[in-house]
C-alpha cells in the first residue's frame, strides 16, 4: 500500500482523529498521576516530620501513664493521617479520571457521529 490509499480512504481521517483523542487520553491519566504521586510524597513527608517531633517527645515521658498517652497519641494520629491521605487520594483519582474520560468520550462519540453521517 501507498500514501496515496492512506490519503483518499476516508477512514484514514477518523483513525487518526482516535488516535489522538487517545493519546490526549493517555497525557491526562499521565499528568493526573504525576499530580497524584506529587500529593502523596507530600503527605508522607508531613508524617515523617510529625512523627519525627512525636518520638522526640518520648524521651520526656515521666511514668507509664505519659508513655500510655504517648502510644495512643502516636497510632491515633497515623491511623487519621492515612485515612486523610487514603481519602484525598481516592478522591483526587477519581475527579482526574472522570474528567479525562468525560473530555475524551465527549470527542470519540463526536467522532463517531461525524463518521455515521458521512456514511
Amino acid at each position: 500500500m501507498n500514501n496515496d490509499f492512506f490519503n483518499k480512504n476516508p477512514y484514514t481521517k477518523h483513525v487518526q482523529e482516535h488516535l489522538q483523542h487517545t493519546m490526549e487520553y493517555s497525557k491526562e491519566l499521565m499528568s493526573s498521576a504525576h499530580n497524584i504521586h506529587t500529593d502523596l510524597t507530600k503527605k508522607f513527608t508531613d508524617v515523617c516530620a510529625h512523627n519525627l517531633s512525636l518520638g522526640k517527645s518520648f524521651l520526656d515521658c515521666k511514668g507509664v501513664d505519659h508513655m500510655v498517652d504517648w502510644c495512643h497519641n502516636f497510632v491515633n494520629t497515623n491511623v487519621n493521617h492515612a485515612i486523610e491521605t487514603a481519602g484525598d487520594v481516592i478522591s483526587k483519582t477519581c475527579h482526574h479520571v472522570t474528567k479525562a474520560n468525560g473530555e475524551i468520550a465527549k470527542k470519540v462519540s463526536e467522532n463517531f457521529s461525524n463518521i455515521k453521517d458521512k456514511f
